[in-house]
């Protein structure tokens, strides 16, 4: 499996704050404002936040479907993968369905999980459907033609995909970037965890993606944070 993550990033800081304004994390209904650059988040920030870049694929439901109709304002995880890959896609869609299972139905709705399949020849749609249904029988699941998938990763800047055959075995491994994104609910591409995140990390960050509103750097932040 190539593993390419070609993406600028930044480590952000201690989480101790925004744990204690979300009562350790919990499940509390507080809303928390985020400031960008400095969110203490375990995923790696992108030094400028854009927005995310709009397409319209096919989904497991039978329809065409918009990145903006899918998210429907809520965070989206949005992840490039195939239903073959025998490590980075199933790893990360099972410790996020894990952390998702304890939540209740109103939780687990702030949350879009989008799945697309690299490898349109052997991922059909019925195919893509049955393999989150494994993890979590509302992720959703998006295809298209090789050309379209093309262009949706090139939006977003991430490298295109690369099939290698084992002589041996015959088994296709697809290298493809092992970063799950975050785009927030004002469309804002954010944030990038990779596939070293744990299963800690995801219980202890995605409630606060789910309930944090992100705003730019006010100047005296910005002040504060240059100090620093």
């Amino acid at each position: 499996m190539i593993l390419r993550d070609r993406m600028p990033w930044r480590r952000a800081v201690s989480l101790g704050a925004l744990c204690t304004s979300l009562a350790g994390c919990g499940r509390g209904e507080a809303t928390l404002t985020l400031i960008e650059g400095s969110s203490g988040l375990g995923g790696a920030e992108y030094p400028r936040p854009r927005a995310a870049p709009e397409f319209t694929l096919a989904s497991t439901a039978g329809t065409m479907q918009s990145f903006t109709s899918v998210r429907d304002g809520k965070v989206a995880l949005l992840f490039f993968g195939y239903t073959s890959c025998p490590d980075v896609c199933p790893t990360h869609f099972a410790k996020i369905a894990r952390v998702m299972s304890t939540w209740s139905a109103n939780e687990r709705a702030r949350i879009r999980v989008v799945f697309i399949s690299v490898d349109p020849d052997r991922d059909s749609l019925p195919a893509i459907r049955a393999w989150l249904s494994n993890f979590d029988s509302t992720f959703v699941g998006l295809g298209g033609t090789r050309e379209q998938i093309a262009h949706v990763l090139t939006a977003y800047r991430l490298p295109p995909p690369t099939f290698t055959r084992d002589s041996t075995s015959g088994f296709v491994d697809v290298g493809h970037s092992a970063n799950v994104l975050v785009v927030t609910p004002d469309g804002m591409l954010r944030l990038a965890y990779p596939f070293s995140t744990s299963t800690e990390t995801w219980e202890r960050d995605l409630p606060i993606l789910a309930r944090a509103v992100w705003r730019a750097p006010t100047d005296s932040a910005a002040g504060r944070s240059a100090r620093r």
